[in-house]
């Protein structure tokens, strides 16, 4: 499961924002992805306009495929105003590891 979690200042308690069950790290990535942006809709222009940069280049979402892929968790920690932000995915939500390529069948003649 994917999910955004907030702490903000004073609140003392993390909050959880919005979860997602992606069914590999691609949709994962992509799911990231779109909160971020849905996100910076939420912010101030100068906020926006910095969270939109991150996590924004095709190496950026291949490192995090990797890393998921490898069973290790994705962890993305956004500073804005008095908050704090987390977006993370991984195996602690059911991604499972895979191993690149695919497994075919062996079949005896």
């Amino acid at each position: 499961m994917c999910e955004v979690t907030v702490l903000t200042a004073g609140a003392g308690r993390r909050m959880l924002l919005a979860t997602f069950q992606a069914s590999s790290p691609r949709v994962a990535t992509l799911w990231i992805a779109a909160r971020l942006s849905a996100m910076a809709e939420q912010f101030d222009p100068q906020d926006a306009h910095w969270v939109r940069q991150i996590f924004s280049t095709d190496e950026e979402h291949e490192s995090a495929m990797a890393t998921m892929a490898l069973g290790e968790d994705f962890t993305l920690t956004l500073y804005v105003d008095q908050a704090v932000y987390v977006l993370s995915a991984g195996a602690h939500a059911g991604l499972l590891p895979r191993t690149p390529g695919r497994l075919r069948p062996t079949v005896a003649a």
